[in-house]
């Protein structure tokens, strides 16, 4: 797969995190007004590699796993996510 630069996302929902991406985080975001809640946004940052960053992601925490995509996250282990997103920051090109 051609790597390509989009956006990893954490919402919560309840207790629960989501770790997400996509190209379009707005469109995205209105998916989730189908939902009984709206989500939190925890963290939206444009990331390199975003596919394969989000894999990462996911087997980092799969311990935490509850569903797809969603994680019963602590404080640390979100604030740890967090960081990592950071650090994989990349540069949007408008």
């Amino acid at each position: 797969m051609k790597k390509e630069n989009g956006y990893i996302y954490i919402i919560k929902l309840g207790e629960y995190y989501k770790i997400g991406k996509s190209k379009n985080f707005r469109k995205r975001m209105g998916e989730y007004t189908q939902l009984y809640a709206v989500p939190e946004v925890i963290i939206v940052e444009w990331v390199r590699d975003y596919h394969n960053f989000e894999k990462r992601l996911h087997r980092r925490f799969k311990k935490k796993n509850v569903r797809g995509e969603w994680f019963n996250l602590n404080r640390l282990e979100v604030l740890f996510a967090k960081i990592l997103i950071k650090l994989n920051k990349g540069c949007k090109n408008t």
